[in-house]
């Protein structure tokens, strides 16, 4: 019999990369029993993973998601990931009272 034993980082990029472009939410996150969630999501982000986050809030509580978005998505956007991290840095500072100001094709990404 063989145990296949996998570290925290590694079952949290097979999430992201299993759902690309698709944003996850903390909850879904924490069920993988991951203790620090948060520092694995850096290392996976130091390894060249583009993983954006966003919170909001429901009645009160703060809720967040993450979502990975690959090279693949990017090329058949016709755009380089670093592109999509710049419109996205841009769009999180412009998007409070400033209305939605990102392309159509970033848009389908979000």
């Amino acid at each position: 019999m063989t145990i296949t034993l996998t570290t925290q980082k590694q079952e949290l990029e097979k999430m992201f990369t299993s759902r690309p472009g698709q944003w996850i939410t903390l909850p879904e996150i924490l069920r993988l029993g991951i203790a620090q969630y948060n520092a694995r999501i850096l290392d996976l982000r130091r390894s060249g993973m583009n993983i954006q986050n966003r919170t909001y809030k429901i009645g009160g509580t703060r809720c967040s998601e993450y979502k990975y978005t690959s090279e693949q998505l990017a090329h058949q956007l016709g755009v380089s990931v670093g592109t999509i991290k710049n419109m996205l840095k841009r769009y999180s500072i412009r998007k409070k009272g400033k209305g939605n100001r990102l392309p159509k094709s970033i848009l389908k990404l979000t």
